[in-house]
């Protein structure tokens, strides 16, 4: 993952697959294959993490690279690489201002990444390095969530939700979140807790907080359009349908001419 500071370390980079690959959805990898299948060139997933979703389309051939901003999580990745006989090329940096002095035919930014630069010119200068390692007729794909029933968001704390996943070695992770979102800013603010736990004794304990933007369609679709991505278009969820009020993830494809 990335973000405009790095928080994917120590316990939560360690529990970051426990805990995220549990939840994934078989439709999200399926998804990403589909529209990277017929690429000729290679591709760019921005902010890879430990390889939820990289790995996966390695595995199925898709010709694929990733970056992300936590050395941590890319070793996790490489690690877990090896063990599947898979060599990907991974790079340490951030989306807002990488340069691999290279183009790509394709660009995916998977759920929840780019969101998680809160400000709106940070946001942009993502999009820039994001055009600007685009080939001629490149094309992105970005998953952004979108934020339901408000007003359990209304107060500080006013949302709570805790959730468990089992470790490899038996050890158990508990990650509490609170958010209350900002309208005036358009952020939704998480204080995250994670802790681990071995027959109820507590061995560690990590606390943190995550801000990101939740973006309208028109907003994505100006920023887009500010940075030089034409050919915009809007879908919900993992099918490619119109977007509609019920759909709990929004997904912008745009393409770059040059």
């Amino acid at each position: 993952m990335l973000n405009g500071g790095n928080i994917y370390f120590g316990l939560i980079a360690e529990s970051f697959n426990a805990f995220h690959c549990a939840y994934s959805s078989g439709s999200e990898v399926n998804f990403y294959k589909r529209f990277l299948g017929y690429k000729e060139g290679p591709a760019l997933e921005i902010g890879c993490g430990t390889g939820r979703i990289l790995l996966p389309l390695l595995k199925a051939g898709i010709n694929i690279e990733g970056i992300d901003s936590s050395q941590e999580m890319l070793d996790i990745c490489m690690k877990d690489a090896k063990e599947l006989a898979l060599k990907p090329n991974l790079y340490h940096a951030y989306m807002q201002d990488f340069n691999l002095e290279k183009l790509y035919s394709a660009i995916i930014v998977p759920y929840c990444t780019f969101p998680l630069l809160p400000l709106r010119e940070t946001a942009f200068s993502a999009l820039k390095a994001f055009y600007n390692h685009l080939e001629p007729g490149g094309e992105i794909l970005i998953d952004i969530f979108r934020l339901f029933n408000m007003k359990q968001y209304a107060n500080k704390g006013s949302r709570l939700t805790t959730v468990e996943t089992k470790l490899e070695d038996e050890k158990i992770v508990r990650v509490t979140t609170s958010g209350w979102y900002d309208h005036l800013e358009s952020l939704l603010y998480s204080d995250i807790k994670y802790e681990l736990l071995q027959e109820g004794e507590l061995l560690n304990i990590r606390e943190t907080q995550l801000q990101a933007r939740v973006y309208t369609r028109r907003e994505i679709y100006n920023l887009l359009r500010s940075a030089g991505f034409t050919n915009i278009r809007v879908y919900g969820n993992y099918e490619y349908m119109p977007l509609k009020k019920e759909h709990r993830k929004m997904i912008v494809h745009a393409s770059v001419q040059k």
